[in-house]
């Protein structure tokens, strides 16, 4: 019933973070032709989660889908509930979403989402919240199965060069973290 295809987590820095938003859909896009019409962006107004939503937005212009951007949500970190703004973003129908969003507050957002039965077919989320194992805690499991594991594709890109993504600041991290993860008998993408 919650119609979910696809789903994959992102995680690299700052500005490049938004990039791999859009990196991500059009590999998906082009990989399993998931229909991104109607693109919802979701994040907290908070100062440190702009410039990834910056980054996403001006990907889309740079590939020509700005205009199917139709919600841009940011949401108060100190609201208790985010069912208005969940039931706002369901009513503008999109295909895809990407959520940004610190623990707390991302746990506010699923339960509104959840609230506002708001299940955009496809959602690109970042680990914080979207693939974190607290989450089954803070949620149940139930709700967490519903909301978080819905069937398609989880696909943490963390140093995974596989993920189509390619940027510097991972690169020049898994460099240095050669000797640590060797050590510790980790894989790049570990």
């Amino acid at each position: 019933p919650l119609n979910l295809t696809y789903w994959r987590t992102l995680a690299v820095p700052s500005y490049e973070y938004g990039q791999t938003f859009t990196a991500h859909l059009k590999s998906l896009v082009d990989e399993f032709k998931i229909k991104a019409d109607r693109i919802a962006l979701i994040g907290e107004d908070i100062a440190v989660l702009k410039p990834i939503m910056q980054g996403a937005k001006d990907d889309l212009v740079k590939l020509g889908w700005g205009g199917r951007v139709v919600s841009e949500v940011f949401y108060d970190i100190r609201a208790p509930d985010l069912t208005p703004q969940a039931t706002a973003i369901k009513g503008t129908n999109p295909d895809v979403a990407f959520v940004i969003s610190t623990f707390s507050p991302g746990i506010v957002m699923a339960r509104a989402m959840e609230a506002g039965r708001c299940y955009p077919r496809t959602l690109l989320g970042v680990d914080t919240i979207w693939g974190s194992p607290k989450a089954i805690t803070a949620l149940g499991q139930e709700l967490y199965d519903r909301v978080m594991q819905r069937p398609g594709v989880f696909f943490p890109a963390y140093f995974d060069e596989r993920a189509g993504v390619k940027m510097k600041s991972i690169q020049d991290f898994v460099a240095r973290s050669a000797s640590y993860r060797t050590a510790k008998g980790y894989k790049v993408t570990e």
